[in-house]
């Protein structure tokens, strides 16, 4: 029976099949947890979005086509243009608005993950786990991507606060 597609899968329910799915570093974490927790070494529960889920963003936002654009104008002089090209893809994301549907999963996971923790907002590292982090994409605009929240107060800034692909 195939996975059920959903854009927030739980680290503990990860492996390293799910490479595709979630990329290496929260498949390892899924790894990790499902190893280590009948051993007593605790490690930080916590999410990943899925690679279905990012697809969805750029088809949402139609970036696929704007980003290609840009990658195609770095064939030629690459140091003006990969710093000129860099910050326009970075700010197509950072203007970029997550489908409804994504976004109301991501914050339902949040609040969960709050909840396990007995908190109203826990605090987060956010990390990227591209599943192919050397494309092209990713080197020029030269940070790592991650999914970011108006944090430490989510409910200070937005009664529906909104996350957002971002580069650190």
């Amino acid at each position: 029976m195939a996975k059920q597609q959903t854009a927030v899968v739980w680290f503990e329910d990860l492996g390293a099949g799910d490479v595709p799915r979630v990329g290496g570093k929260n498949a390892s974490l899924g790894e990790m947890i499902q190893a280590l927790k009948d051993e007593g070494v605790r490690v930080p529960d916590g999410f990943a979005t899925t690679a279905d889920a990012y697809r969805t963003f750029l088809e949402a936002n139609d970036l696929t086509a704007r980003l290609q654009a840009h990658l195609d104008e770095l064939r030629g002089d690459h140091e003006r243009a990969l710093e000129k090209i860099g910050k326009a893809i970075r700010t197509l994301f950072r203007r970029a608005k997550f489908p409804e549907e994504i976004a109301t999963e991501i914050r339902q996971a949040y609040h969960d993950l709050s909840r396990r923790y007995n908190t109203e907002e826990v605090d987060v590292a956010v990390r990227s786990s591209a599943t192919a982090e050397d494309l092209l994409c990713c080197r020029c605009c030269q940070a790592p991507v991650g999914i970011f929240f108006p944090l430490p107060s989510l409910g200070a800034v937005s009664p529906r606060p909104e996350p957002s692909y971002g580069f650190g």
